[in-house]
């Protein structure tokens, strides 16, 4: 790990009387895969939607490598994002869906076919693939060509929904290698919003607790399942504790 890439300073949002995140302080660094845990109402999803700027805080302050980006468009936050439903474009084809944001950026065309063609490699897509329809792929193929599409534009930053909620078993130990490489294969730094805290524990280098819009608590699997420092901590880690400190 080589510094921090993204800063989370003092963010407050308030919903009426309901703090939906409460003096949120924290830092993710370079290359980790760092994951967002807690219940519903817990405050993932307005952390996402405030590191992304679709949302606006009420107090704080979001930097990425210590620029203030708290205020600065949506589209120039040089932030990738992967939604919960993979959020592909059903009337375009799979390359068509991966240039995307390539289109857009106006990058050349010999370019985009170029990286097309590698992240197509680089996550096992075949070429046949290519021209079909995202109704036509499986639900593990759909995931995989919305991390492309994300990763085209090459991003320093990943956010990534509940990238397991939607998968089996089966589709989940597809998808988990492409997830845990994503910084050795792309030089891309990941945030999890994770439902599951086994799934969180399974993916990323570090945690992140939520509860009623606070962060309890910031620790490697490791730690967080030996020394959790609040009861509500040690409630989610409820019944995987003991397995999960077997396997490590």
């Amino acid at each position: 790990m080589n510094g921090n890439l993204l800063t989370i300073e003092h963010l407050t949002k308030r919903y009426g009387q309901v703090a939906a995140l409460d003096d949120v302080s924290f830092a993710v660094q370079k290359g980790e895969r760092f994951g967002v845990v807690g219940e519903s109402g817990s405050g993932k999803t307005t952390l996402l939607r405030c590191i992304l700027g679709i949302t606006i805080s009420d107090e704080g302050r979001v930097s990425l490598e210590n620029k203030d980006i708290t205020g600065v468009p949506v589209e120039h936050r040089g932030i990738g994002y992967v939604p919960q439903d993979f959020g592909l474009f059903p009337h375009l084809s799979v390359s068509e869906n991966i240039a995307f944001g390539l289109r857009i950026q106006k990058i050349s065309l010999q370019e985009t076919r170029s990286r097309v063609e590698t992240l197509l490699k680089a996550m096992q897509l075949s070429e046949e693939l290519m021209s079909r329809k995202p109704r036509e792929l499986s639900g593990g193929q759909q995931q995989r060509v919305a991390l492309a599409r994300a990763l085209a534009v090459s991003p320093k930053l990943l956010l990534l929904d509940e990238p397991l909620s939607n998968l089996d078993e089966a589709t989940k130990d597809e998808v988990l290698p492409y997830l845990r490489t994503l910084s050795d294969r792309f030089g891309t730094t990941a945030m999890f919003v994770i439902h599951t805290i086994q799934d969180a524990l399974d993916l990323c280098d570090r945690i992140g607790v939520f509860h009623r819009g606070r962060l309890l608590q910031v620790a490697t699997p490791h730690e967080l399942v030996g020394k959790p420092t609040t009861p509500q901590v040690s409630r989610l880690l409820a019944g995987i504790r003991q397995n999960h400190t077997h396997s490590s």
